[in-house]
């Protein structure tokens, strides 16, 4: 079999000179992490079918270095036109220029549209308002809308609610006097009222302030007052007896304080960099550790 020198090889020895290198086609492609087509195609010439311009190019330079091949060489043999990158034209220039320019110019028509709608809409909610208006008589004009002999509803807390008007009938308003007058029969009620209630409530407060003296101090119960000092930052988790979560969270370095009224299960991750302290008393947190993770619960158990 003819020996192939590498410095002098074509596309067509390539197959003969990986089968020379002692590699099989799998193998080279197991080697350049590719599929066995993309081998192939290098193979057999079929550039093309490998995909654009710089897919090319990698896979030669991937399969030269392999082979220990001058990349450059063989890319020389390569047809320029399949290693030239080339633009990519939109969809629209493949169709006829009027076509073309149809399409541009009705990207907008969905907003405008929406915007006609939207605008027919609300012109025709102000029409429906102010026609289900009504005029009071004796007001100010500026104030109402059109009149109308049909029981108007109040469409908004902001306009002013509008009252039903027959006709040749005019509301009689209350005079100035007048509203004075009630007022103050309103204001003399009231105290009077507030008078009682407040009597009421210093006779029903006497009475609680003697049940309360009477009544034995609640009994205070005794709370855990745990108080950290970290080096480094250190997953600390805290739950009471109860279930209930005192901390459970990364902490980072300093003094920390927290408290429990209930006897408390802890895991304290970093134990060697911090030291702990519970209603003053110092605890050896490092004692209580497996791999600078310590576990243990308070009050100890004895």
């Amino acid at each position: 079999m003819k020996t192939i020198e590498p410095n002098k090889i074509t596309l067509s020895e390539l197959a003969g000179y990986r089968s020379q290198a002692g590699f099989s086609a799998k193998q080279l492609a197991d080697n350049m992490r590719v599929s066995l087509p993309i081998v192939e195609h290098i193979e057999s010439g079929a550039f093309e079918k490998i995909g654009a311009a710089p897919f090319i190019r990698g896979h030669v330079v991937n399969y030269c270095k392999a082979l220990k091949l001058d990349s450059d060489l063989v890319l020389g043999q390569i047809p320029g036109q399949l290693l030239t990158h080339k633009n990519v034209q939109r969809p629209d220039a493949f169709l006829p220029a009027s076509v073309s320019k149809v399409r541009l110019r009705t990207n907008h028509y969905g907003r405008y549209a929406f915007g006609t709608t939207l605008l027919a809409v609300l012109s025709l909610s102000a029409y429906f308002v102010w026609d289900k208006w009504g005029v009071i008589p004796g007001q100010n004009d500026s104030l109402q809308l059109l009149s109308s002999d049909k029981e108007s509803v109040t469409y908004s807390s902001i306009i002013p609610p509008v009252h039903k008007v027959g006709k040749g009938v005019v509301t009689e308003q209350a005079t100035p006097v007048d509203l004075l007058e009630s007022e103050s029969e309103k204001t003399q009620g009231l105290t009077e009222n507030v008078g009682s209630t407040v009597e009421s409530l210093t006779a029903a407060d006497q009475a609680d302030d003697t049940e309360v003296d009477n009544a034995e101090a609640p009994e205070v119960q005794l709370a855990y007052v745990l108080e950290f000092d970290l080096q480094e930052a250190a997953w600390v988790s805290i739950k009471t007896e109860a279930g209930e979560k005192v901390v459970h969270d990364l902490i980072g370095p300093g003094l920390r304080r927290y408290e429990s009224d209930q006897p408390m299960s802890l895991r304290i991750g970093n134990a060697e960099k911090l030291s702990l302290s519970i209603n003053g008393e110092s605890v050896d947190v490092v004692q209580f550790a497996d791999k600078n993770l310590a576990k243990f619960s308070w009050p100890l158990d004895s």
